[in-house]
């Protein structure tokens, strides 16, 4: 099997391409919007916090989710999203379908 196959050039996944400008996540290739972090910042496991602690961060984490939704385009980002998914299934599969398993 080769594994380095010569890559076809090709136009420009624009859906992908919007989907990184709108910064929607870091993972726009699988089609992920947002995310969630099981980690601190310093990537330790989350200690256990007090109660007030947790509505403190429940609040702050409530507000950011609310802000996000507010500026988020979601007409823009589906349809990124559309525009990715018909990219994939009429250039990436027809092209590579010999290299999937």
């Amino acid at each position: 099997m080769n594994l380095t196959p010569e890559v076809p050039r090709h136009g420009v996944d624009q859906g992908l391409r919007t989907l990184q400008a709108l910064r929607v996540s870091g993972g726009a290739r699988d089609g992920t919007v947002g995310f969630f972090g099981f980690e601190d910042e310093s990537g330790a496991p989350v200690q256990a916090v007090t109660a007030e602690q947790r509505a403190a961060w429940a609040k702050e984490g409530s507000d950011a989710i609310d802000a996000a939704v507010k500026m988020a385009d979601i007409n823009k980002i589906a349809q990124s999203l559309q525009d990715h998914d018909r990219f994939t299934r009429e250039y990436l599969i027809p092209k590579f379908n010999d290299l999937l398993p």
